[in-house]
C-alpha cells in the first residue's frame, strides 16, 4: 500500500508530475466508480439502508467533465423494498463486503420487491446529451448465488423509463450479458464466464447510441442497476429473478478519456483478476444462501 502525503499551501505546477488518483482504473474520462469493499463508498461493515447514498470514488473527475456537479450530487442512492418484507427478499454484507441480494422465487407480492443502484440525474443527464456522438464504458462486479427463472431479468439498464427493452444504449440482461449484442452502436463487450452460471461475475460493454428511438429529453430515462422485480419488468421478474451479489461499478466516457474499450476492458480485467483471485479481497467470499428465502 502507498503512502500519501498532503502538504499544506503548496502547489505543483510541472504537467509531467504523475497524479495521485483514487484508484488504477480511473481517468479523466470517469464518471462513476462505486467499490462496496471500501469505505469511500459505503461503511463496509453495514448495509447500505434504504434511500441511502453511496460515494462515487470518481467524482471530481465526473464534475470536471459534467461541467458541475459535487461529491454530493454526483452520488447513486440505494434503495431496498424488501425493508418490511424479509419472506420476499433481503440485503445483506457478505464475509469480503460485497452486497447480497436475496429475492424470493415464491412469495413476492406486486410491490416492486427489489434492491437497487440508482444512478445520479448529472450522470444520466451526461449520458443523455452526448448520445449519439460518445462512447460509454459499463462495468459490472458481482457474483449471481441464484439463477433467474426468465429471459427477461434484466438487471441493469440505462434508457427510456416506459420502455427500456426496445429503447436504450445500454441493458445488463440475465445472466451478466450486455446488449445490444450486435448493431454499430456496439463497440465491444464481455462476460466472464461466457455462458450464465452462479458464481462471480466479470460483465463489461461499450456502447455508442441508442438502440431504437432516443426519448425526447433527459428526465424520460434512468439508469439503474437492480436484482428484483423493478418498474416495466416487474410481472416478468416477480418470484423468477436472480440473486447476486454487488462488488463494483463503473462507468467511463471513452471519448473524453480518449481509450479503447479494449483497453479498459484489459485493466479492468485485470484488477478484477486481482481481486478475486488467491489473496486477493474479495477471493474465498461467503454469504447467506439463498435457498433460506425460496
Amino acid at each position: 500500500m502507498g503512502l500519501k502525503v498532503v502538504i499544506s499551501g503548496v502547489s505543483f505546477t510541472d504537467p509531467t508530475l504523475p497524479i495521485l488518483l483514487p484508484d488504477p482504473i480511473i481517468s479523466v474520462g470517469s464518471l462513476l466508480l462505486i467499490d462496496f469493499g471500501r469505505a469511500s463508498t459505503y461503511d463496509p461493515g453495514a448495509v447500505p439502508e434504504h434511500d441511502s447514498f453511496l460515494g462515487n470514488i470518481a467524482w471530481e473527475q465526473a464534475a470536471a467533465l459534467i461541467g458541475s456537479g459535487s461529491e454530493l450530487t454526483l452520488r447513486p442512492q440505494f434503495k431496498n423494498t424488501f425493508v418490511g418484507a424479509p419472506t420476499m427478499g433481503t440485503v445483506e454484507r457478505t464475509l469480503k463486503k460485497g452486497v447480497h441480494v436475496i429475492t424470493s422465487q415464491t412469495a413476492m407480492d406486486s410491490n416492486f420487491r427489489r434492491a437497487e443502484v440508482l444512478m445520479p440525474a448529472l450522470i444520466r443527464n451526461y449520458l443523455y446529451t452526448n448520445t449519439p456522438g460518445r462512447t460509454f464504458y459499463f462495468s459490472m462486479w458481482g457474483r449471481l448465488t441464484r439463477l433467474a427463472t426468465q429471459w427477461t431479468d434484466a438487471m441493469g439498464y440505462y434508457g427510456w423509463v416506459s420502455t427500456p427493452t426496445h429503447h436504450y444504449v445500454a441493458q445488463l440482461y440475465r445472466g451478466g450479458f450486455w446488449y445490444p449484442d450486435t448493431g454499430s452502436n456496439l463497440v465491444g463487450r464481455r462476460t466472464v464466464p461466457a455462458v450464465e452460471a452462479t458464481g462471480n461475475l466479470y460483465a463489461t460493454g461499450a456502447f455508442s447510441g441508442w438502440t431504437g428511438t432516443k426519448p425526447p429529453a433527459a428526465s424520460d430515462t434512468e439508469f439503474v442497476f437492480w436484482y428484483g422485480a423493478r418498474s416495466t419488468f416487474e410481472a416478468n421478474q416477480r418470484n423468477k429473478a436472480a440473486s447476486g451479489v454487488w462488488y463494483r461499478i463503473y462507468v467511463e466516457d471513452l471519448t473524453a478519456s480518449g481509450r479503447t474499450y479494449a483497453a479498459v476492458d484489459a485493466l479492468d480485467k485485470v484488477l478484477y483478476d486481482e481481486a478475486f483471485g488467491a489473496g486477493g479481497r474479495f477471493a474465498g467470499d461467503s454469504f447467506t444462501s439463498p435457498a433460506t428465502i425460496p
